[in-house]
């Protein structure tokens, strides 16, 4: 026989006998005190049988139901003979049922819930009988590598029984330290759920994606419709641009140019002699160019040039015209405090008017027409406006101070003026406005003025005073937004009182320079 056949040979015959020495190793008893669900029982079992049994170990297995336990063992022994000895001489627990003897392989071990490989058909050593085997990895602290799940009917013998006759319950005692009712099962633990269950269960998470989608979509064309605070801040900007100039200011950046052209139309009547009565009306019609400045966000400057023409008929057949500058006007507008929240906006206002056109003291009353006032005036005003969804209150208090014209010297029939105490005069104004759409915004206003007693001197003779003056009138305007740059606001305004008055003007506010 050939030398290398023979290694071979006999190389073959060791493993054998090493392979079966092995199994005889496993093959075994061993000594069960119990078996739980909560892990932390097992080991306070294991804790109290320390002192007695100090091999004692916790050896995770998976009861015939398929739920995971722990058990506490000692072990393994040769024989039953052998282990039944041991067992002999240990102590029993109070609070549990007598421990006994079970083949070493007679519970699948276990780490996990999940069992991925097929059993396969093994023989019990000791009972002959057939079991389903299943190969698993080797438990952290021993030395199995497979472990065998005895079927039903041997799961419920004496020697073997770990679950009792299917009322949930599981052996291993009666006390605190036994076993936990169904209650203590944690959801990792609970039995897989049926066909039916998940079925509902899906349906039920579709309905919600569902309602997911249908409140996704309602948000997004809610966003779409909800207006944006930029948009907000225009829309306020239009109601108030269309309620005066006073009340808005430009940002640093850019220049704004304005034209207004404003018509206006008195009439009075007067009697010249007995029983004639002669009727009076004037057309004044003035087209006005201001520029405006921003020095910062809250301070804006301007200037404003008129240009009038004023058309007066007297009676029937006298009519005079004249067209001409008007008093230029340099204006400052000062917005203190940022508005927002509870706090309205408040913008500090103040004019300086000078005496460019035509003064009423320099013409020839029956022959010409004059086109300013004669004389300086400041004027200083507070304008106050608040958002109260979904208007906009606005309001105005000013005061008038104008300055004595001097050393006139104008013939009045057989008088000479030489100085005119213009009455100071005081002016409030209210009004509502609301935005009826993007580009459209309406506002509804009342003005009314009171101007103090006046006093005129001569040169012939004493001085003379003059009583005071009221006017009030109701205002109606829009504005229309053309573009981002550009506005048109169209007021109408009708006097309220015994004369005929009435005004309509168009501003074309515009701004340049910015993005």
């Amino acid at each position: 026989m050939d030398l290398k056949f023979r290694f071979v040979l006999v190389l073959l015959v060791l493993c054998s006998v090493f392979v079966n020495f092995a199994h005889a190793e496993k093959a075994g008893h061993e000594i069960q005190f119990g078996a739980f669900l909560i892990q932390e029982n097992a080991e306070k079992l294991k804790a109290d049988l320390k002192e007695t049994i100090p091999d004692a170990y916790i050896s995770p297995i998976r009861a015939a139901d398929g739920r995971l336990l722990y058990s506490v063992r000692t072990g393994p022994f040769q024989t039953m003979e052998e282990a039944e000895k041991r067992l002999a001489v240990l102590p029993q627990m109070e609070d549990l049922e007598p421990a006994m003897v079970l083949a070493k392989d007679s519970f699948l071990k276990d780490t996990g819930p999940d069992l991925e490989e097929e059993p396969t058909v093994s023989e019990d050593t000791e009972s002959g009988e057939t079991v389903p085997v299943i190969s698993q990895a080797q438990e952290p602290g021993t030395s199995e590598t497979a472990v065998v799940e005895a079927d039903e009917s041997s799961a419920q013998t004496d020697e073997t029984k770990a679950v009792n006759d299917g009322d949930g319950e599981l052996w291993g005692g009666t006390g605190e330290d036994a076993w936990e009712n169904e209650e203590s099962i944690s959801p990792g633990e609970e039995e897989p759920a049926t066909s039916h269950e998940l079925q509902a269960l899906e349906e039920e998470i579709e309905t919600l994606k569902g309602q997911m989608k249908a409140l996704l979509d309602a948000e997004e064309i809610r966003g779409e419709l909800t207006e944006s605070k930029e948009e907000k801040d225009d829309r306020d900007e239009d109601i108030l641009d269309a309620a005066g100039g006073n009340y808005t200011l430009m940002t640093k950046g850019g220049f704004g140019f304005e034209y207004m052209l404003d018509y206006t139309y008195f009439a009075y009547d007067s009697l010249t002699e007995i029983n004639i009565v002669e009727h009076n009306s004037n057309h004044t019609l003035v087209n006005t160019f201001t520029i405006e400045y921003p020095m910062r966000d809250n301070l804006t400057l301007e200037a404003a040039i008129p240009f009038v023409y004023e058309y007066d008929a007297v009676g029937r057949s006298d009519s005079k015209d004249v067209t001409d500058f008007g008093d230029v006007r340099f204006g400052m507008s000062y917005q203190p405090v940022k508005s927002g929240g509870k706090i309205p906006s408040v913008i500090l206002n103040t004019t300086l008017t000078c005496p460019m056109g035509r003064s009423p003291y320099e013409v020839i009353p029956d022959q010409d027409l004059s086109t300013g006032s004669g004389g300086y005036s400041l004027e200083g005003s507070v304008s106050v406006s608040k958002a109260i969804d979904p208007i906009m209150a606005f309001g105005t208090f000013s005061y008038d101070y104008r300055f004595p014209i001097k050393n006139l010297d104008y013939k009045i029939g057989s008088y000479t003026l030489d100085r005119y105490d213009r009455g100071d005069s005081l002016g409030i104004s209210v009004g509502l406005g609301y935005s009826v759409s993007y580009i459209t915004s309406v506002t509804l206003g009342y003005s009314y003025s009171y101007t103090l007693k006046s006093k005129r001197y001569y040169k012939e003779t004493s001085a003379q005073d003059y009583p005071t003056k009221t006017s009030s009138s109701l205002s109606i305007g829009s504005s229309w937004r053309l573009s981002n740059k550009l506005r048109l606001n169209i007021t109408l305004g009708i006097g309220l009182g015994n004369s005929e008055y009435f005004s309509l003007s168009f501003r074309l506010p515009m701004e340049f320079g910015r993005d």
